[in-house]
């Protein structure tokens, strides 16, 4: 296998256009829909978008472990997909499963006239194409076309965007939203079926009862990842008010690019630590898990600089007359930086037998999300939800670590890149709290970055001539 920097930047290079993409469609979408909806409809819509997202992932992301672990036991083919019986047999699970998913958005809005549930059935029809894709997208990755399958976040985004420009200049309303979020999520479904065409082979082939059984504690902790912004998001549509809901979106739309950097190594990560697991290369494990959470954290904390300078100025720019809620976007950018720093202990012990250990911190983590988003959202809004997230993040990092340290054997990171990691987020959350200005915030961020990076300038030397030499012509 290639070097674990060489092997990162080879995969990442891959997702980082999708990225790019992404992010630029996500923005220009978030400026759309502000223009297009009043903040209450803007509410709706992000209230029934984060159910949708959550029952597609539910149901998308529960067959991933069967995908992987199946297709991974066979060496991967140059130039054909491996497992075309079992990806229809998982997709066909997933379709029926969303089938039912529709059918209880559908009889949502007629338990009463709460406006909040207005967006529901409109966006319906995204958990189907949602599940469907994700489904492909995992069978691509378990056959380590990592670049392609990642890039389909970009075209999704992309397609969305698309529409909902179109939405904006043709005074579409609702019906050209609903049918931009349900293309969106249809297209690269549509996109990774053509392009396989001709390239596959059946085996392997064997889903069963127990495989979808065995999967359960890893889509637990998969969709419980996904859940803590979305459950946020909801809680604030049921408890808060439309302008928190709508201020405090637009932030963690804002707020989620400090995983960008962690999100684009990600994929490359999980099928090779799979690999060095089953060789019993436990330090090769360990070693990609140090390499992805050092990269990760200063791409982190580089972007958390930015967004502490330019946050209120580009939240004004998407929010249109809706406000902005700064302090909670700086509560915001300190819970997903914490994880990032922390590195992904989680998706690392998805990959061993200690799964349940992992989902089983997932669920402590949202349930006390769950009380707190129920206990501070009705007297603190959006703030309040911030503060919930970031604590719910906090458990769920805390006890994440431990356990990695007592099942690999070896501890994630030093003191010193713990220390980094906790004054980074102690940094933003003073901030918010104005017991420092922003100014000074960046500088200390500033300063961190400077300090790891000096420290760390033997390994960024390694990636830098890795990266050149991936991008080097005939590479």
């Amino acid at each position: 296998m290639q070097s674990s920097e060489k092997a990162y930047f080879a995969g990442a290079l891959g997702v980082l256009f999708s990225r790019g993409v992404s992010v630029g469609a996500g923005v220009l979408s978030l400026w759309f829909l502000t223009r297009i909806l009043s903040v209450e409809e803007f509410a709706a819509y992000n209230f029934a978008m984060s159910i949708a997202v959550l029952l597609g992932y539910s149901i998308g992301l529960g067959t991933e472990r069967s995908l992987l672990i199946r297709i991974n036991e066979t060496d991967p083919h140059p130039t054909h997909f491996l497992g075309m019986r079992l990806m229809k047999r998982v997709l066909a699970l997933a379709l029926a499963l969303s089938a039912v998913a529709v059918s209880l958005m559908l009889v949502l809005p007629g338990l009463g006239d709460d406006p909040r549930y207005a967006a529901v059935p409109i966006l319906s029809l995204t958990v189907p194409a949602l599940a469907g894709s994700l489904v492909l997208i995992t069978w691509y990755q378990a056959n380590h076309r990592v670049g392609v399958s990642q890039s389909m976040q970009g075209l999704n985004d992309g397609t969305r965007c698309l529409f909902f420009g179109l939405t904006l200049a043709f005074g579409l309303g609702w019906s050209g939203i609903g049918f931009g979020a349900f293309l969106g999520a249809a297209v690269p479904a549509l996109y990774l079926s053509w392009r396989a065409r001709g390239r596959t082979l059946p085996e392997p082939s064997h889903f069963g009862l127990r495989d979808a059984l065995e999967g359960l504690p890893f889509v637990t902790m998969r969709v419980m990842q996904i859940a803590l912004q979305e459950l946020a998001i909801i809680a604030l549509g049921s408890w808060g008010s439309a302008t928190g809901t709508s201020q405090f979106t637009v932030a963690v739309r804002v707020a989620i690019l400090i995983e960008s950097g962690q999100m684009v190594f990600a994929p490359t990560f999980m099928p090779r630590v799979l690999r060095h697991l089953a060789g019993g290369r436990k330090d090769l494990a360990a070693r990609e898990y140090r390499v992805a959470r050092l990269a990760g954290f200063l791409a982190a904390l580089a972007a958390a600089i930015v967004l502490v300078v330019i946050g209120a100025p580009v939240l004004n720019f998407l929010s249109a007359d809706y406000g902005v809620d700064f302090p909670a976007f700086l509560i915001l950018i300190a819970a997903y930086l914490l994880p990032v720093g922390m590195g992904m202990h989680s998706t690392f012990l998805s990959m061993t037998d200690k799964i349940a250990l992992s989902s089983a911190n997932r669920v402590v983590s949202i349930a006390v999300l769950a009380v707190l988003l129920w206990i501070l959202v009705p007297r603190y809004d959006a703030i309040g939800a911030s503060v919930a997230l970031l604590v719910a993040v906090i458990v769920h990092e805390v006890i994440g670590v431990l356990l990695y340290i007592r099942h690999a054997g070896t501890r994630p990171f030093g003191a010193f890149d713990g220390a980094a990691v906790l004054g980074a987020c102690t940094t933003l959350c003073a901030t918010a709290a104005g017991l420092v200005t922003m100014p000074v915030g960046a500088a200390v961020l500033a300063g961190i970055l400077a300090v790891n990076a000096i420290r760390e300038r033997v390994l960024i030397l390694q990636v830098a001539g890795q990266l050149l030499a991936i991008l080097r012509p005939g590479n």
